[in-house]
């Protein structure tokens, strides 16, 4: 998947379309395994349910990029990712991220979620 959003560490890009996601990072720096990237993975989308928005930021670099694929929109920063989480909670003050399955590697993550919310 494109470029998303990355982690804390430079070397973590995470991708996503609100709907599935697809992480990766790299090994050399970071010797990280499988079940630590579902870890990171899981705490941001709990964060995102919980409305933590300082969480969800604190878990992404200042160069953040996220990738709307069903809305073809692009997000930049922190700045660019907050708004992203603001379209979606503003649009939808009860939406939340039901996660339905994570697979990780040790350099990577996928994750497949249903969102719902309503208007």
């Amino acid at each position: 998947m494109t470029d998303g959003f990355r982690s804390c560490s430079p070397e973590w890009e995470i991708g996503g379309d609100h709907g599935s996601a697809a992480f990766t990072a790299s090994k050399e720096d970071h010797m990280l395994t499988a079940q630590d990237n579902a870890t990171i993975v899981r705490a941001h989308y709990d964060a995102f349910n919980r409305r933590d928005l300082d969480k969800n930021l604190s878990l992404v670099t200042e160069d953040v990029k996220w990738m709307n694929i069903p809305f073809n929109v692009n997000y930049s920063g922190r700045k660019g990712y907050r708004e992203f989480i603001d379209n979606w909670t503003t649009a939808m003050p009860d939406c939340k991220v039901e996660i339905v399955n994570v697979v990780a590697g040790d350099t990577w993550t996928a994750v497949e979620f249903v969102g719902r919310g309503t208007p």
